[in-house]
């Protein structure tokens, strides 16, 4: 993905709908990080996905986490860790205890084999 927003409506477990746009960011994982503003804005939360299998891809997460956080005060923010079924190729270990030291939520998944 280059970049794309997309828009659903969900049912909660309350039966509630809710309105919930998803901004993909596309991977960026150059030096010079930026989010747009305009994705700042107006966000409740922030789902940031890296790759088990690539060390960069979870300093950029860091990152990315740190620029939300100077742009909203209160946000509540998941790491997911991809690729879960490359588990023999793995390079960074679970971040459950940093992600609870750091408040923030964590999940490990596979998309390709519908793991969570």
């Amino acid at each position: 993905t280059i970049e794309d927003t997309y828009n659903a409506s969900i049912e909660t477990e309350r039966g509630n709908k809710e309105k919930m746009r998803i901004f993909d960011i596309g991977g960026r994982e150059s030096e010079h990080i930026s989010i747009g503003k305009h994705y700042l804005t107006s966000i409740d939360a922030a789902i940031i996905v890296y790759d088990l299998t690539r060390v960069e891809t979870w300093l950029h997460a860091e990152k990315i986490k740190q620029e939300i956080e100077r742009s909203k005060e209160r946000i509540l923010i998941l790491f997911c860790a991809n690729k879960l079924d490359l588990s023999n190729q793995r390079l960074i270990e679970n971040k459950e205890i940093w992600c609870a030291s750091n408040k923030v939520k964590y999940f490990e998944t596979s998309i390709k084999e519908r793991d969570a």
